[in-house]
């Protein structure tokens, strides 16, 4: 007994410990328990079975996981040991938010190229009832939901109009906070990554999988099914709900933020010129060749493509280039006059 406590006891301290004791720092831009913090977990021990030195995770929380990455960009990039980890939130506040942080300045080691997954209560009708929805995060989900229960427009004026209507949005609510909510009934519409959504949601018997956003096809850079949800995608269920595709302003605006938040999702990164970029790059290619540790992650977080290495850097690039005036200042529009944040249109990141 005493033997299993010191070796308890010697885990922790070694967890606790700096890189300045030859460990790479993973910074997760987040408390433990959400699901991207468990994402990260997940990866960090089945990466370290294939690095030099092990991997030992660094939560920062914060309002958005803004602090986190901020942290890294400002403090920690020029450290060869340090990794940190970007969500998709981080994508959504680089797009309409003052961060410190720049994608542009780092390098990928790698990406799971996610979806995020949006449900609903078995008895709630979301075109016919008032939905309410909540989640600090989850405001590009709710833009979706507003798309989808409000159908086709004649402008975005239109469908703010509608979305103040139909939906009951609540301000202000941590990822943590929304899953409590929703099993008490003070919301029925929710979203998860899907990680969070095979622990909390999948077999939860009270809610139905509504859509998904689904992922970006590498090879022609368009929207194509989730191959683990494959007749969801938010384009075919809007068609078979309102009987036209998807389109109109907000729908691309959708399209630009959807894109960014699901393809960066869940990057692992490095500054840009670290010298260990390479030796974790492979050690991250050697993890995908390894079927145990596949199916460790796959159990996880589902069966999903990774992108490693220069074309995670070349998609990175790729992705810049989707920023418009139109949709980007329509986007802005959709999250000052939705939600009531004081959103901003940033011309230098435009690419007209």
């Amino acid at each position: 007994m005493l033997k299993k406590l010191v070796l308890a006891i010697t885990f922790v301290v070694a967890s606790l410990t700096t890189t300045a004791q030859a460990e790479y720092r993973l910074i997760v831009p987040s408390g433990p328990g959400s699901g991207g913090a468990t994402w990260a977990s997940v990866v960090a021990e089945q990466l370290t079975k294939f690095t030099d030195e092990p991997i030992v995770l660094q939560h920062v929380p914060g309002a958005r996981n803004i602090p986190g990455l901020n942290m890294f960009h400002n403090k920690f990039r020029f450290d060869d040991k340090t990794i940190v980890v970007s969500f998709g939130s981080h994508s959504v506040n680089y797009l309409l938010e003052n961060v410190d942080y720049k994608f542009s300045d780092y390098t990928a080691i790698g990406m799971m190229n996610l979806d995020l997954i949006v449900g609903h209560h078995k008895d709630h009708d979301p075109i016919n009832e008032v939905s309410s929805f909540a989640g600090t995060n989850a405001m590009n989900d709710a833009l979706a939901v507003g798309i989808m229960i409000c159908g086709p427009q004649p402008s975005v004026d239109a469908h703010i109009a509608c979305w103040k209507k139909k939906m009951k949005w609540v301000n202000g609510v941590k990822g943590s906070g929304i899953l409590p909510m929703y099993l008490r009934g003070e919301l029925n519409v929710t979203r998860d990554p899907p990680p969070s959504w095979l622990r909390h949601y999948a077999n939860e018997p009270n809610t139905v999988l509504w859509f998904t956003h689904g992922i970006m096809d590498l090879e022609t850079g368009k929207q194509i099914p989730n191959p683990n949800y494959p007749d969801k995608l938010f384009e075919d269920v809007y068609e078979q709900t309102w009987g036209v595709k998807p389109s109109g302003d907000l729908w691309e605006a959708y399209h630009l933020a959807r894109t960014f938040n699901n393809v960066l999702q869940k990057v692992l990164w490095v500054n840009k010129g670290n010298p260990n970029a390479e030796k974790l790059t492979n050690a991250l290619r050697a993890m995908l060749a390894d079927e145990d540790a596949v199916a460790a992650i796959v159990a996880n977080a589902g069966k999903y493509e990774w992108i490693v290495g220069d074309k995670a850097n070349e998609i990175r690039d790729n992705l810049n280039l989707m920023i418009k005036k139109d949709n980007y200042s329509t986007l802005v529009k959709w999250y000052r006059e939705a939600y009531g944040t004081k959103s901003k249109f940033k011309p230098e990141i435009v690419n007209d």
